[in-house]
């Protein structure tokens, strides 16, 4: 290999790098994918016992698990496991071409394969997928190369005369026996492998050698007995739902040949150009090879292995034996699976390529660059439209249930339906879980001892009268058959247990094909519907129970002439920072009067009446509101408020407004109050971990985040500052001695001008002195706010707003490290710059 060939194989790499990595992860997780992860970060027991009824063995999901342990946790598991498939990929591009030089293509055939390959969409596809595809199609093409390195060296150049077949016949058998643990599908293509040693030995009039082959097979049956019996079991009595559908010759080799040559995104008004290119390229490889086009790499090779052949019969002869077991049993074909299969068809493309190129025929190298054009333009295209084109994202499980999350409350149902689909909810869902299983196991009495409890009920359907063999009846199983008769029943029940119900709704029509878990919601009513991105039509919709009941132990207010609010605060008296405080609310509709749009603003408030949490939400949704529902239905409302970090000890009170989306204002009820009181509450200290980075570290407080809407100001005008601290840390809980240094400590909050003249002070306690810095404990974080009022007559500019600490007693400043230096200290912080204008 020269120079040259040295650089093109580099940049070629380092471009297949980059497309792979352009967009990796942005997307939200699809179904298949949320079950890898689920199943990585699932226990080692739970995962192969759930793979062993699965669709794909464990050996994926084992490696992909070993690599999140090995990276640091992450916010964005999508990137972090994708990763990985993208890892495979890449080892895909030498693997390809280290198999063409041993086939004894020329160089220039190996290196065009490895270009196409970085460009091609399939691969980009499938090495940006939190699936196991591309390691199978690594391990498929080491165990290749290994068998083909068991040929006597005159049959296939890089065997040395002096190098024991027996190494590769090891690496042969380990990568067959992973393959087998990554991909069912796999067996397909060591079948076709082992064909292809046996048709070449006997096309050179050699014998098979009988020995290692069976010995090497041997020990691959041993290493996969362990899971032989369940991959029986899953090939004779898949446990799935029958969702493929089988595919007619024809279209299964036009998508499967599209596919190859341009991905999965390929405009359907190009395809015939498409398949034009593809075919052309194939016969130019075959025709080439037929006439002699190609020159033996060495002087002293001998004639090549017929290579063409043996590329075609790598990735096509796979796809035919599926096809044959499509018709003889059940239906296995799906585009993704031929992609195990695809990395040598890049180079019957490279060969094509450069027989054209090598024609002696006037117009053959016009057809090369041509061709050459139509694939980087159709590839390019087909890349755009995979990134962009709406029709191409995953189903954005993501947005969903982050979007289920933000409106659920405690008390709350969700009916995944699929019921499978419940890892795309444990991968994105970051609430509590209380329950999750079968909704015909969700009896009565969990119901009565669950609903409202702080945690999600998360109710799994099955295949509505689908056949028992379903799961093979394993109580554990993701699919199994729900009888409709209980399915509804069940329904009806948790109607008058639970408020509210969320429809998670995706593949339910393989499931449900005739509807009738959606023709059992209507016994609830529905006020939200929405629908999000992707091809499988992902839907959250939320139900009111038409059986609620109003809680006797509520308050009650009339709200106007038109509405009767009861409300109850459904949380512990003593509470922390931290935590969530619910309530349940009914809402009702006077008789014979018109209703309105409502929002309703849940708020914990001091002794004050100062607002220190605050949680709105409107009435209703997309489909219902209060305008839309009959008189007198009673409508459940339940609400939760998350105490923020910080919040001060002491005595609150939780109370609701409600209000006028439209303009904000509250709506008085017939006593003239615009807040609903729900309850008293107390807040009591709590230790927390140290909070890193900090803004500044004064020593005994630490100041963590701080925060003015101020930018631009008029003199006169006042800043409000909020401010969050944390006391600082001790190895054991403190008493108050042990935090002496705390005692008397003043916040000093002030405006510097550009000479560090002093524009504006304010010097106060924490919390203007209600909850002194010597009453808190170590680690504690305490929020805090302060208005800093400037002088009328403040000149315009452009001013530091910053903070610092001080003793009360001598007024002697803190210090914090600032600068560059480890050793520099200031005696304040700067937060934010402010513009004043007179």
């Amino acid at each position: 290999m020269n120079q040259r060939t040295r650089l093109v194989l580099l940049l070629a790499l380092w471009l297949a790098f980059a497309l792979r990595l352009h967009q990796l992860g942005s997307q939200s997780l699809w179904y298949d994918e949320t079950v890898s992860l689920t199943l990585a970060r699932a226990p080692l027991g739970e995962l192969l016992a759930h793979t062993g009824r699965d669709i794909h063995p464990p050996g994926y999901y084992l490696l992909l698990a070993a690599w999140l342990q090995l990276l640091p946790a992450t916010p964005a598991p999508e990137f972090v496991s994708a990763f990985f498939s993208l890892v495979a990929g890449m080892l895909l591009l030498p693997l390809t071409f280290i198999l063409g030089r041993h086939a004894r293509l020329p160089i220039a055939v190996a290196a065009g394969a490895v270009i196409l390959q970085a460009l091609s969409p399939f691969h980009v596809w499938y090495s940006q997928e939190v699936r196991m595809y591309t390691l199978a199609a690594a391990l498929g093409l080491l165990a290749a190369w290994n068998l083909r390195r068991t040929l006597p060296a005159h049959a296939a150049a890089g065997a040395s005369p002096r190098r024991s077949p027996a190494r590769a016949w090891l690496y042969y058998g380990l990568a067959a026996a992973a393959g087998l643990y990554t991909l069912y599908y796999f067996v397909f293509l060591l079948l076709t492998i082992n064909l292809l040693l046996i048709a070449t030995r006997a096309g050179r009039g050699q014998h098979l050698p009988w020995r290692p082959w069976l010995l090497t097979h041997l020990a691959l049956l041993l290493a996969y007995a362990p899971w032989l019996p369940l991959a029986w079991r899953q090939i004779t009595n898949p446990p799935v739902p029958p969702w493929r559908s089988f595919t007619p010759p024809l279209p299964l080799l036009r998508e499967s040949l599209l596919a190859l040559g341009f991905g999965q995104a390929l405009p359907s008004t190009l395809a015939s150009l498409g398949l034009g290119i593809v075919a052309l390229l194939l016969l130019a490889a075959l025709a080439g090879t037929a006439h002699g086009g190609l020159r033996p790499l060495r002087r002293q090779d001998a004639a090549p292995a017929p290579a063409v052949p043996w590329l075609l019969a790598y990735t096509f002869l796979p796809v035919a034996i599926i096809y044959l077991v499509s018709v003889l049993r059940t239906p296995l074909y799906h585009v993704r699976y031929v992609f195990t299969y695809a990395p040598p068809f890049t180079l019957l493309l490279a060969l094509g390529l450069v027989n054209l190129w090598r024609w002696r025929v006037r117009g053959g190298r016009i057809l090369a660059v041509l061709a050459c054009a139509g694939l980087l333009v159709l590839s390019t295209l087909s890349l755009q439209r995979a990134w962009r084109d709406p029709d191409f994202r995953a189903d954005d499980h993501r947005a969903a249930v982050r979007f289920l999350a933000d409106r659920w409350r405690p008390g709350d149902l969700i009916l995944v339906n699929a019921g499978y689909a419940y890892t795309a909810l444990l991968t994105y869902w970051d609430q509590p879980i209380a329950w999750r299983g079968r909704l015909t196991d969700f009896t009565p009495a969990a119901a009565a001892s669950l609903i409202g409890a702080n945690g999600a009920i998360i109710l799994q359907t099955g295949s509505v009268d689908g056949p028992a063999s379903l799961g093979w009846g394993d109580p554990a199983a993701d699919f199994y058959a729900m009888p409709a008769a209980s399915m509804v029943s069940r329904l009806q029940a948790l109607a008058a247990a639970a408020p509210r119900l969320w429809h998670y709704r995706i593949y339910d029509t393989v499931t449900d094909p005739a509807g009738r878990v959606r023709n059992a919601l209507t016994d609830w009513r529905l006020f939200e519907d929405d629908v999000f991105s992707g091809e499988a039509n992902l839907r959250v919709q939320g139900f009111w129970s038409r059986q609620i009941a109003v809680d006797r132990t509520a308050a009650r207010w009339q709200v106007g002439n038109w509405l009767q609010v009861a409300g109850v605060m459904q949380a512990a008296p003593v509470l922390t920072a931290g935590q969530t405080i619910s309530a349940s609310l009914t809402l009702q509709r006077a008789a014979d009067q018109p209703g309105q749009a409502l929002a309703l603003s849940l708020r914990l408030l001091d002794q004050a009446g100062e607002v220190w949490a605050q949680a709105d939400e409107p009435v209703g949704g997309n489909q219902r509101d209060l305008r839309s529902v009959e008189a007198g239905e009673i409508l459940p409302l339940p609400l939760r408020l998350a105490i923020p970090p910080g919040t001060a000890p002491g005595a609150y009170r939780l109370a609701v407004i409600p209000y006028d989306p439209a303009s904000g204002q509250p709506l008085t009820t017939d006593a003239g109050a615009a807040s609903l009181p729900l309850g008293d509450l107390t807040i009591v200290a709590r230790a927390q971990p140290t909070q890193r980075p900090a803004l500044a570290d004064f020593g005994p407080l630490a100041l963590v985040t701080a925060s003015s809407p101020a930018t631009i100001i008029s003199p006169g005008d006042a800043i409000p500052l909020e401010i969050l601290w944390q006391a600082g840390q001790a190895p054991v809980r403190p008493s108050l001695a042990d935090l002496a240094d705390l005692v008397n400590l003043v916040v000093v909050v002030q405006l510097l001008a550009a000479d560090d003249r002093v524009a504006a002070s304010l010097e106060a306690q924490p919390l203007a002195g209600r909850y002194p810095t010597s009453q808190w404990l170590a680690g504690e974080l305490v929020r805090d706010r302060y208005a800093l009022h400037t002088p009328h007559d403040l000149p315009g500019g452009v001013y530091r707003l910053v903070v610092g600490i001080q003793r009360a007693d001598d007024s002697q400043r803190l210090r914090t490290p600032c600068g560059m230096l480890p050793w520099t200290t200031c005696d304040f912080t700067v937060i934010k710059n402010v513009e004043v204008r007179p």
